[in-house]
């Protein structure tokens, strides 16, 4: 089973609060998370906002960031704005 949460966009609160990568991360699991009833565990980035990712994450080892968000990191070359999704543990291996 494989399920990707919308890839839309999701509406800041406050209109001139600051964006980072980490924070729409966190509401895009968290959306996920309530639509669903459990976590993701893979995150869908493009490479401009994986090395964004890896800047709010400076100091920090690769797997550290990677245990640290709980989720695997997939890089898609022509991705938009970052998503995430839930792979069964065959469908990881596999592709």
């Amino acid at each position: 089973m494989v399920l990707i949460y919308k890839r839309e966009c999701l509406p800041l609160s406050a209109p001139l609060r600051i964006t980072t990568m980490l924070s729409y991360i966190y509401r895009i699991t968290s959306a996920f998370r309530k639509e669903h009833g459990y976590p993701p565990n893979t995150l869908f980035l493009n490479p401009q906002h994986l090395a964004r990712l890896k800047l709010e994450f400076a100091g920090v080892q690769t797997e550290e960031m990677l245990r640290l968000l709980g989720m695997e990191i997939r890089v898609e070359h022509e991705g938009g704005h970052p998503h995430v999704g839930w792979f069964d543990r065959a469908q990881k291996e596999v592709g």
